[in-house]
Formats: structure tokens, sequence, C-alpha cells
């Protein structure tokens, strides 16, 4: 389940990404607030939708099992 007001990235199937914090997904669009204004980005144009959560870091390098 997505978080509103936590930073996401919209990915389009054109490969254009969005980021901002997501406030909002309905049936036909997600709305991503930017800097400077709030995008709506039609569903049908969504390829992916990712997101951090407060408890979760990005890797920056694999890491070894050993």
């Amino acid at each position: 389940m997505f978080e509103y007001g936590v930073k996401a990235t919209v990915t389009t199937e054109k490969g254009d990404q969005v980021e901002g914090k997501l406030t909002g997904i309905m049936p036909d669009i997600v709305c991503i607030e930017t800097e400077d204004k709030t995008v709506g980005v039609p569903m049908r144009l969504v390829y992916m939708i990712s997101q951090l959560h407060a408890d979760q870091t990005k890797l920056t390098e694999p890491s070894e099992g050993g």
C-alpha cells in the first residue's frame, strides 16, 4: 500500500519520471505534488509507482552474502 505525503516516483510508459509527494491515487489518475505544482498523471500512462518508506533504505552497492 502507498503512503500519502511520502516521496514517490511515478514512471510513465515512455520512461518519463515525476518525483514528489504522493497526494492521491484515484482509479484514473495519480496525483504528485512537486516543488512548484501538483501534477496529475493519467493512470493509463503510469508504468510504475515506486516509494521509499521511512524504514527502508536504498542500497548503494550490491550486498555480498557470506
